[in-house]
């Protein structure tokens, strides 16, 4: 099994494109082995504290995440998420933003405090294995909610992934720049 992709891996910055319906009927919904998603979801749960994993960092470029629905524990948005989210897209977000502490498995050990929307509507395809047509083909579900608070945040953050940045792209010029000589220290010292 591959290892998290770690900051400052090149691959945390490339823009994932939107996937085609092939695209996405190869991805599946992280449950079959073969399925590219299958490995994102599985790598995913060996992070314990991991929620959501993008799918830059477990070294695919295809434009989707996933989720770990155990996590949802009863949060009804949660639970209305699929496992993997295919071509996520934040269409209208509040003005109202919410600063809390956030964390990456690209970043790991590493907490920031981060401002997020407080809801944001969003589109995004999924293959479900719900819905099957008649030649035994998983069908492309598409949704539109509105996420609010946890969920929103972990959207907002996941869907950055596919488009190239990481949390730490939200703080100040100066933080970042602490987290930049943070990180060249580590690397020395782990060799990480």
């Amino acid at each position: 099994m591959k290892n998290v992709v770690r900051y400052p891996d090149l691959r945390l910055r490339k823009v994932s494109p939107p996937l085609t319906i092939e695209e996405i009927h190869a991805v599946g919904d992280g449950r079959v082995p073969g399925d590219i998603a299958y490995e994102a979801v599985q790598l995913l749960a060996t992070k314990g504290d991991g929620v959501a994993i993008a799918a830059n960092q477990a070294g695919s470029e295809l434009r989707f995440f996933a989720i770990d629905r155990q996590k949802a524990d009863g949060d009804v948005e949660g639970s209305q998420l699929p496992t993997v989210v295919c071509n996520p897209t934040i269409v209208n977000a509040s003005t109202e933003m919410i600063e809390e502490l956030e964390g990456c498995l690209s970043f790991p050990g590493m907490f920031f405090k981060v401002k997020r929307h407080t809801w944001v509507d969003v589109q995004f395809s999924y293959s479900s294995d719900v819905y099957v047509n008649t030649i035994g083909r998983q069908v492309i579900k598409a949704n539109d909610m509105r996420l609010t608070g946890f969920w929103a945040r972990v959207f907002q953050h996941e869907t950055e992934h596919l488009d190239g940045k990481t949390f730490v792209d939200n703080l100040p010029h100066k933080k970042r720049m602490q987290i930049a000589n943070e990180l060249r220290i580590r690397l020395q010292k782990m060799g990480w």
